[in-house]
């Protein structure tokens, strides 16, 4: 059973955030990429069983632990791997999608487009490792997870496991 230990520091005043526990390595890989990483977490250590993520919100450090066995933790190591490094070998598709979303929200309003770019990227650029940690590499493939929601992008996982199907024809239905 995976566990991630939420701690909040706030100058010297140390906070236990509680305890979550997940099942499984999905339902955890979930966890980190939606609660964490897609608000700008960082890996500040890695080991074989333990990953440290931290963020600043409004002047406030949060710590998240992520604990498990080896091979609990192997799926979220991945997706770490490819969130830092792998991902930027598509940087450009990352570009091109979130260059298109934040056309198609502001409409071309472009101080908008200018502030909500760096956003997107770094949200196209979590898709596409997302991707590339279940090995889902065709360039189609990740323009297609690029531009999905978050949840809708780990549904058409779920559902390419299910039925057996490709990753473009799950994330279409």
């Amino acid at each position: 059973m995976l566990r991630v230990t939420l701690i909040q520091r706030d100058g010297q005043i140390t906070r236990n955030q509680g305890v979550l526990t997940f099942a499984d390595s999905d339902q955890a890989t979930a966890y980190l990429a939606q609660a964490e990483l897609a608000f700008g977490s960082r890996v500040v250590q890695i080991g074989q069983r333990r990953i440290v993520l931290q963020n600043r919100i409004a002047g406030l450090i949060d710590t998240s632990v992520f604990e498990g066995t080896i091979e609990e933790m192997r799926p979220l190591h991945l997706l770490c791997f490819f969130y830092q490094t792998a991902a930027t070998t598509y940087e450009q598709i990352a570009r091109e999608a979130a260059a298109d979303e934040a056309v198609s929200c502001f409409g071309g309003i472009q101080r908008y487009v200018e502030l909500a770019t760096p956003y997107l990227i770094g949200r196209s650029r979590l898709h596409i490792a997302i991707l590339l940690s279940h090995g889902i590499d065709e360039p189609q493939d990740l323009e297609l997870g690029a531009h999905a929601r978050i949840t809708d992008l780990f549904a058409a996982l779920e559902l390419m496991n299910e039925e057996h199907c490709l990753f473009r024809e799950a994330i279409t239905l």
